[in-house]
C-alpha cells in the first residue's frame, strides 16, 4: 500500500523543552512513637497518621494539570469522612482550637508540602488557600495549606501556558531512620527565566498575647481536678 507519513504535532523534544523541575519541597513525619508518647499514640494515632500521609501522597502523585486548568486537592484525594474510603483515625484540628481523632488526620501535611513546592514557581499559579487556625509543626508559620472534606480546599489555576506535573513520594529520613520518614513533592513544568529563583520566608507582622484564662466548673471532674484545653 501507499504509505503517508504524518509527523506528530507535538514531539518528545517539544515536551522536554517545556519540562523542567520548577519546585521541590520536603517535610518530615513520624511513623513510630517514642517512650514519651502514650500507648494510644504509639499504637494507633502515630502509625495511622503516617498511613494517611502516604495514602494522600500516592493520590496526588502523577497528576497532570493542563494550561488554564483549575485543580482541586479534594478532587483526587476524595472524601475523608467515610471509613469505607480507607482512611484511618489520627489526630486532626477540630473547630479551630483543639485536636481530636479524625478520619484522614494528617492529610494537611500533603497539601502543605505541595503548596510549598509550588511557591518556588508561584508566578505560574493563582492559589486559593487557607492556613490552619494554629501553627503547623512541619513548616514555618503562615506557610501551610489546610484542607477538609466538603469544607476547606486547596486549589490553584495553572497560568504557565504549559502542562504542570506533580510527583510525590516518601523516603527514609536520614537522621531518624527508625521512626521518621520524609514526604517530598516535585513540580515539573515550564522553566523559570534563567537566573530567576523564588524562596519562601516568614515575616512576623504582629504578636497578639493570649486573653485571660477562662475557668469553667464542671461536674464531670473531681474536686481539685483540672483539665486544660
Amino acid at each position: 500500500p501507499t504509505l503517508t507519513t504524518v509527523p506528530p504535532s507535538i514531539t518528545k523534544a517539544d515536551l522536554m523543552s517545556h519540562t523542567a523541575l520548577i519546585g521541590k519541597f520536603t517535610t518530615t513525619y513520624d511513623f513510630k512513637g517514642t517512650a514519651e508518647d502514650t500507648e494510644e499514640q504509639r499504637t494507633v494515632f502515630i502509625p495511622n497518621r503516617a498511613f494517611n500521609v502516604e495514602k494522600g501522597a500516592s493520590m496526588i502523585n502523577g497528576q497532570v494539570i493542563k494550561p488554564s486548568e483549575k485543580w482541586s486537592f479534594n478532587d483526587p484525594v476524595g472524601d475523608r469522612s467515610e471509613e469505607s474510603n480507607g482512611w484511618k483515625l489520627a489526630q486532626g484540628i477540630f473547630v479551630g482550637d483543639r485536636k481530636t481523632p479524625q478520619l484522614g488526620g494528617g492529610i494537611c501535611q500533603v497539601s502543605t508540602t505541595l503548596y510549598h513546592a509550588m511557591l518556588e514557581a508561584y508566578p505560574y499559579f493563582d492559589f486559593s488557600r487557607r492556613k490552619h487556625s494554629f501553627p503547623s509543626t512541619y513548616v514555618d508559620k503562615g506557610l501551610d495549606a489546610t484542607v477538609d472534606t466538603n469544607h476547606i480546599d486547596f486549589k490553584f489555576t495553572n497560568n504557565s501556558g504549559y502542562r504542570i506535573y506533580i510527583f510525590a513520594y516518601v523516603s527514609k529520613n536520614s537522621m531518624y531512620t527508625s521512626r521518621k520518614r520524609d514526604l517530598t513533592v516535585l513540580i515539573y513544568g515550564e522553566a523559570l527565566p534563567e537566573g530567576v529563583e523564588y524562596r519562601t520566608r516568614t515575616e512576623l507582622i504582629e504578636e497578639i498575647p493570649p486573653d485571660e484564662d477562662v475557668i469553667v466548673e464542671s461536674s464531670s471532674l473531681y474536686i481539685g481536678e483540672e483539665q486544660v484545653i
